[in-house]
This record gives C-alpha cells, structure tokens and sequence, in this order.
C-alpha cells in the first residue's frame, strides 16, 4: 500500500503543519512516511503545498505529483497548481473552479467550521480530520496523540476539536 497525499493552500493557512502531524500519525502507526513541502519566502499569500507519502514498504520517491489525496485549501492554490492529476480532492466549500479530472469530490466548510471554534487558523485541522476519515489509513486518536506532541500547546485543545469536527464533517461522505 502506498498513499501520496498533496495539500495545497496560500501560506499561513498551515498546510505544512497538517502535514506533518500527518506524517508522524502515520509513522506512530506503523507505516513509513516522508513529508516534503514547498513555499515561498512571503510568510503569507503565496501558494503553498506540503506533500506526504504513506507507505507500508519503504518509500524510494519522494515525489507526490500525482496524488491519491489532494486537499485545497484555496483558490489561488488551485490555480498555481492545476496540473495534477488527483484521485480524491478534498475542498474549501468555496472553491468554485476545479480543474482536475478525478474519481471524487468531497466539499467542506472547513473556514465556516473553522470560525465557529473561534479561531480560522484550525482550518488545517478541519481539513485534516474531514482527510483521515475519508482516507481510512490511520486512526483519529493517533492523529490526536501527534497533534498534543507537535503542536503548541496553547493550541492543542481547539487543534483537536477542529481535527473532530472535520472528521464529523466526513461523515456522509464516506
């Protein structure tokens, strides 16, 4: 088994972070995993990606280009990274123009969840909960041990409420 999933955003929507934490869940659960990510030097606004690669053999590319799993988290994103050739696209509610040919389609409002929770920087989160239930790879509660060891912990508690709510968010989609 082998998984490559791919998040794309505008930098500071915290990509970066929901991959990692992914990663390490991965590897607290047994499976291999690289993390690779991408952006520019403008802390915020640029387009952004983080890429991780889940495997239960070891894993000789690093490379996700064409993902199983591409989360998007934006428009702008979307747009400077429309070349890819994805099977499942999990998006923003509001992401209007998706160019990729691809098996599924899942949409979620992750900001509005996000806002609800007091706070739009846990949409990462959001995003990553409503990804690991539709993924069904790698167990909610590890992904919430890797969220209390790497995150802040003054973010920790509503870090974890977004990742359920996003998870919840699945629901039906699964």
């Amino acid at each position: 088994m082998i998984v490559k999933v791919r998040f794309i955003g505008t930098g500071g929507q915290g990509n970066v972070l929901a991959a990692h934490v992914l990663g390490d869940a991965a590897v607290r659960s047994g499976y291999n995993a690289v993390q690779t990510s991408m952006y520019s030097a403008q802390v915020r606004g640029a387009p952004t990606r983080a890429d991780v690669i889940i495997s239960d053999e070891e894993i000789f590319d690093i490379r996700a280009e064409d993902p199983d799993y591409l989360v998007a988290m934006s428009q702008d994103a979307v747009m400077a990274f429309r070349n890819l050739k994805p099977r499942v696209v999990v998006a923003e509610e509001h992401i209007l123009n998706i160019p990729y040919e691809c098996e599924k389609i899942h949409k979620i409002h992750a900001i509005k969840i996000s806002k609800e929770l007091g706070s739009i920087s846990v949409q990462n989160m959001v995003f990553l909960g409503f990804l690991i239930r539709v993924m069904r790879v790698i167990d909610i509660k590890v992904v919430e041990e890797s969220i209390r060891d790497i995150v802040s912990p003054k973010w920790v508690e509503i870090d974890v409420k977004a990742l359920r709510r996003g998870w919840d968010a699945a629901g039906n989609s699964v």
